[in-house]
């Protein structure tokens, strides 16, 4: 059951994570998919 649960689990954080940073994105005007990009380029100024 616990396996279950965690596999259930898991694609409702990567949804989250997403969004949150399509939302990101969204405020700084980024154009819609590349804001995957764009947070690469905040770990690197890191």
């Amino acid at each position: 059951m616990m396996v279950d649960t965690n596999q259930e689990m898991k694609p409702k954080t990567n949804r989250r994570r997403v969004s949150s940073a399509a939302v990101l994105a969204a405020q700084r005007g980024v154009p819609a998919g590349t804001y995957r990009v764009d947070a690469d380029a905040l770990r690197k100024a890191r």
